[in-house]
């Protein structure tokens, strides 16, 4: 059952007073689901806790940037890295892998298979 109508950028939408919808005439095709799509997340770091660190739990300890003071933390700099692009992901990518050399390595099929047979 429509609510209310909505104006945006000119074109008029209905909302919907149904669960599981929002927007959209029906549940078909174009309906929004209720629920956003759940975020990876990462440890958090709050400022305190970022100001506590080592200067070595940072790829650029100078300007403290990109921690990876931990595993999830070291994947999220390898991410924002590899947005960055060129020398400042070379170095983020060098930093992980000498501080956690089991990251970004890919397991292959045969690996899988041994483990199995044991």
């Amino acid at each position: 059952m429509p609510v209310d109508v909505l104006l945006i950028d000119g074109v008029q939408d209905r909302i919907w007073d149904e669960p599981g919808v929002r927007g959209g005439e029906s549940k078909g095709v174009g309906a929004i689901p209720d629920s956003e799509p759940e975020e990876a997340t990462v440890a958090k770091l709050t400022t305190k806790k970022r100001k506590k660190l080592a200067a070595k739990s940072f790829v650029f300890p100078k300007t403290r940037k990109f921690p990876i003071e931990d595993k999830a933390h070291a994947r999220d700099a390898l991410s924002r890295a590899a947005a960055k692009g060129g020398s400042v992901e070379a170095k983020v990518r060098a930093a992980v892998k000498k501080k956690y050399p089991s990251i970004g390595k890919k397991k292959t099929a045969g690996a899988a298979r041994k483990k199995k047979k044991r």
